[in-house]
This record gives structure tokens, sequence and C-alpha cells, in this order.
């Protein structure tokens, strides 16, 4: 019988990387030789982000908490085997302990937790960094439940352990640095596009990203060079960042500098 991953995903959004790692980790771990169960969510409650940054706070603790019962209704029904491997998609995943400690208590020994740590309140700017009084426990709990945590850089690894004063030589061997998954396949080859003269600006409309470093960027590259074109472009309805970010991209607009592209797939 083949080792087991049991996958517990982000909530698949379609235009962040979580719909593109739902679909491509089950075959990943499969080409390694695994089994792997995928532990749904139920429904999101709102398609649009709207208390939040990068995921709706009210959905995805919604959507967490029913992957969280689908793991407790195996663990009663005995449907977790000894030697799974549990991945978390986010370790940011509030109840994640409770997974260590059903296996505890059921006999599972050698049930192991694993996840990939994208940032939490200990990263400056971070959205969830207003939590950060009373989550800094919780993600000490959380690292020191899982067997092995994935991280993009080794700066984020060495950021994790010395803001949570994760002291002792053991932890840079736990927090693994396998930097951040890409699939190739994802990605369009243009190369028979022609070229353009065009500079495109895709990050989130965020504060953290700081878009108007790049906005004034754009405004002098525009008098050194006025038949670029200059873009910003996003996959919601509209932009929503800061006041004044929004008042300058709206200025910029209506001088002509840059051009505004909201709803536009990752393909288009």
């Amino acid at each position: 019988m083949k080792r087991r991953i049991i996958m517990v995903p982000i909530e698949p959004i379609t235009e962040r990387y979580t719909e593109q790692w739902y679909r491509n980790f089950p075959l990943a771990f499969e080409r390694f030789g695994f089994e792997v169960l995928t532990i749904e969510g139920k429904p999101l409650l709102d398609n649009e982000i709207k208390v939040g940054a990068f995921l709706d706070i009210n959905s995805t603790v919604h959507y967490k908490m029913t992957q969280l019962q689908e793991v407790a209704r195996m663990f009663h029904c005995g449907e977790v085997r000894n030697d799974d491997i549990f991945f978390f998609g986010d370790i940011e995943f509030w109840g994640l302990e409770s997974v260590k400690l059903m296996a505890q208590m059921n006999g599972l020994k050698d049930v192991k937790l694993t996840g990939f740590l994208h940032a939490a309140s200990y990263t400056k700017e971070d959205a969830f960094s207003i939590a950060e009084e009373y989550q800094q426990y919780t993600e000490v709990g959380w690292l020191s439940a899982l067997d092995k945590v994935f991280v993009g850089s080794k700066y984020h690894q060495q950021v994790v352990i010395t803001r949570r004063g994760l002291t002792g030589s053991a932890w840079p061997a736990k927090i693994v640095v396998t930097k951040n998954p890409l699939f190739l396949d994802e990605y369009h080859d243009f190369g028979a596009v022609k070229k353009q003269k065009k500079v495109v600006l895709t990050n989130r409309f965020d504060h953290e990203k700081r878009p108007s470093l790049t906005l004034k960027l754009f405004r002098e590259l525009k008098h050194k060079f006025p038949d670029w074109e200059f873009v910003v472009c996003t996959g919601r309805p509209g932009f929503r960042g800061r006041v004044e970010d929004n008042l300058l991209l709206n200025n910029m607009v209506a001088a002509g500098i840059i051009t505004i592209k909201p709803g536009l797939t990752k393909e288009q």
C-alpha cells in the first residue's frame, strides 16, 4: 500500500496561485509515489474578497473550519492511517494543532504534519500582523506541532526563527527552504507575440507592495519615453488601495500617464 498524503489545501481562488496549487500539488505528490487524499472545504461565503487583502477573512475561516470538521470525522471513523502525512497548503490554519492532538490521543504516533509557511503575524505589514499580540503564541504552537515546515527563502526561514524566538539548533532543519513552488505548465509561451513598449504592474494594489513607488517611477519614465505604455492591472473589479495610493492612480490615469485594466484573468 502506498503511503498517503492528506492534503489540506488553501481555498482555490482563480485570481491567486491557490487554484494552481490545488490542481498541481496532488499530481506532483503522485509522481513521487504517494497516494493523495484532498480535504475539500465547503464553498466560500462569497466569491469576492470583502474583508481582508488576499483572502476574505470570514470566508477563509469558514472554509478551514469545514476542512477541520472533515479531518475530525476521519479520525472518529478510523479512516486516518498511522503513517499518513498531513500537508497544509498554508500552516496559518486556525485549529491545525488539534490535528496533532487527535493523532496523539487516537494512538497514531506515526502520523506526520507538514505544511507551507507563506507569512503570518510576524511578517511586517502582512494582513495578519494585526493579530500579532495574540497570534505570536499561536504560531509557535503551529510550528511546534508540525514535523516539517517549508518556506520560500533562506531569509524567510531566518525571520520566522528570529522574530518568534525559536531557540535551539533543530529549527533550521525543521523549517526547510524549498523556494516557492511554480508549475511551468501554467505559463504560456508568448514567444511568437511581437514585443511592445509596454511596462505592466501586476502586483496586488495593497500598501505592502508599495504601488505608489512604482507609479512614481512610471511617471518619471513616461517623461523620458513618451511612446511607452504603462499599465496597472488587477484580476479584481477595481483597485482598492490606500486613499493616497488610489488618488495618485486616478490622477495619473487622468493625465494620460498610465492605463488601468481591472477584471483580467491570469491569461489575459
